[in-house]
């Protein structure tokens, strides 16, 4: 069986702006297109297969970056886009906090009951993960995978893997940082979680700090 390994897009003006993204888009920063190239170098000698991306424009940008010269497709995958977050999206972070204070600590603190101004809740969410990780399994199981994804998304990803889908359970564990690389092995007896939000190629110490840390030390896509 082989392994796949699941990384975030690099920093974008968005993330920086403290902006929701969602479904929209921001360029990747210089910041993140070294994150990116941080990342290409650490997995450079490791075998890929074939690598999975969300369509959007700040992963295929990443993806590109990681590939670099070598000979690996990229293929854009539309179920692994960001969250749908309808009107939220392009807005300040400081300004949703003000206008929708209940669904706003809802999406941190109580993601079952987070109701989405024309967008996804979190098991609408969870049902288009489910559905990309079996296709994995089903196309790809004996490939070894990169999946270029968002924030979220790894989260509802590792959530399905490490703890059965537990939406109570969802922000639990480590921060995804921008390019930061979680592992997991297929085996006979299933799935392994080998490393999670590994940031050990970064080669600036700090270089990156999710600005949502005082929100349950978490930080949005």
């Amino acid at each position: 069986m082989g392994k796949i390994y699941i990384t975030r897009h690099g920093e974008t003006q968005w993330n920086i702006e403290k902006r929701m993204q969602g479904h929209k888009n921001s360029p990747l920063t210089e910041q993140g297109r070294l994150q990116a190239q941080w990342l290409s170098d650490r997995l450079y000698d490791t075998n890929i297969d074939l690598v999975l991306s969300s369509p959007l424009e700040r992963a295929l940008t990443t993806s590109e970056i990681i590939v670099c010269d070598r000979d690996i497709e990229i293929l854009a995958v539309e179920d692994l886009r960001e969250i749908n977050l309808g009107s939220w999206e392009g807005r300040l972070v400081e300004e949703l906090e003000v206008e929708y204070p209940e669904q706003h600590g809802n999406f941190w603190n109580n993601p079952k009951r987070f109701v989405p101004e024309g967008g996804e809740s979190f098991q609408e969410l969870k049902e288009r993960v489910a559905r990309f990780i079996n296709h994995l399994l089903a196309e790809h199981g004996e490939k070894d995978i990169l999946v270029v994804a968002h924030g979220v998304v790894i989260k509802s990803m590792l959530n399905l893997l490490h703890q059965e889908g537990d939406l109570e359970k969802f922000w639990e564990g480590p921060y995804i940082a921008p390019t930061s690389l979680s592992t997991v092995h297929l085996d006979a007896s299933g799935f392994r979680v080998e490393k999670m939000a590994d940031t050990s190629h970064y080669k600036v110490h700090g270089a990156h700090k999710g600005w949502y840390g005082a929100k349950k030390g978490h930080h949005r896509h």
